[in-house]
């Protein structure tokens, strides 16, 4: 652990330990949550927050076949959610320190919501897995961890989990 000059550890430095969870249904997502719940279990003072972020597709289903398909991703989503919930409780965090939310939007850039998020809410740290996207994948999707790692300049860690 790292400490700083009068030997107390920088995570306690923090004004507030805030942690955002980037999930959804990617294993390293749910290595990600593992990730934290070992990590910092039954510690005091964290608060967590565990966020999916699904972009619907316009373009794939208009008017309202786009609002049933939200619909049945929400329900998926909690569900998932819920899961990811029960791990972090199971590891020691208080079911009061852990939040969870959907953001079901038509919005064009994943990372770019994200972040503006993460500032929106103050987190201190966010944590994302990082998906196994093979080469021809990356240069024609992009990667919304590469593009967080880059754009996240301050008052901002970011955790990225495989």
């Amino acid at each position: 652990m790292i400490c700083s000059d009068n030997n107390e550890k920088l995570i306690d430095l923090l004004p507030q330990k805030r942690i955002l969870i980037v999930a959804d249904d990617a294993d390293s997502s749910k290595r990600a949550v593992m990730f934290v719940a070992d990590l910092l279990g039954g510690q005091a003072g964290y608060s967590i927050s565990l966020v999916n972020f699904t972009r619907i597709p316009v373009d794939l289903f208009p008017g309202d076949e786009a609002v049933e398909w939200a619909k049945n991703k929400h329900v998926d989503v909690e569900i998932m959610l819920e899961s990811y919930k029960g791990i972090l409780m199971s590891a020691g965090f208080l079911e009061s320190a852990i939040s969870s939310q959907i953001i079901i939007e038509p919005f064009s850039s994943t990372a770019q919501r994200i972040l503006d998020f993460q500032r929106e809410n103050n987190f201190c740290i966010l944590v994302i897995g990082n998906r196994d996207l093979k080469r021809e994948e990356e240069i024609l999707f992009g990667s919304t961890t590469k593009r967080i790692i880059n754009i996240c300049k301050k008052n901002c860690a970011v955790w990225v989990i495989d």
